[in-house]
């Protein structure tokens, strides 16, 4: 996020980049503007060449609620650890359909994080993506998953959920004592 180190993007800044992004078939732009600014992000939407994503960060219902109505979206990311659980996105992902938008969840957390986030994504259905943790060397497998008794296996973009109860998380019981 631009904000994080850096004055916000206006507008302006937003839009030449989003063209930018369209000639090289970006599929969607995350979090642009500052998420506050949602009247900014439906003006951005209405201009934008590619899909404008966000929500990483929202925590309520009615925030949602607010982004949806304001049209400031094209793509909602809730995160299960965030936003009111498995329960909460369930709620948001309703929402979402109802306004013809896609969800795709953001879990920038632990692997248990993940995990719930994964098993709330293929009970849903509908969703085309979900964006996980994993960037080397900052965010390798041993950090992101080190509650868990074995790192999460994705295959070709792919993460095995298994067959276990539950979510199917093992914690990492030495560490836990």
């Amino acid at each position: 996020m631009p904000w994080d180190t850096n004055p916000s993007w206006q507008l302006k800044d937003a839009l030449m980049v989003a063209r930018e992004l369209e000639r090289l078939s970006v599929y969607w732009m995350e979090e642009p503007l500052q998420r506050a600014d949602r009247k900014g992000m439906a003006q951005l939407r209405a201009l934008s060449p590619v899909r404008i994503a966000g929500g990483e960060m929202t925590r309520e219902l009615h925030e949602y609620r607010d982004l949806i109505e304001d049209r400031a979206l094209d793509i909602l990311q809730p995160d299960v650890a965030l936003t009111g659980g498995i329960t909460g996105v369930r709620r948001v992902a309703a929402m979402a359909r109802e306004a013809g938008l896609t969800l795709t969840p953001h879990t920038w957390t632990n692997g248990i994080g993940v995990l719930a986030n994964a098993h709330l994504a293929a009970g849903i259905g509908e969703v085309p993506w979900m964006e996980w943790p994993y960037d080397p060397p900052e965010w390798s497998l041993e950090r992101r998953d080190w509650l868990l008794a074995r790192p999460l296996a994705a295959r070709d973009g792919w993460l095995e959920l298994g067959d276990a109860p539950g979510l199917g998380i093992v914690l990492a019981e030495s560490i836990l004592h």
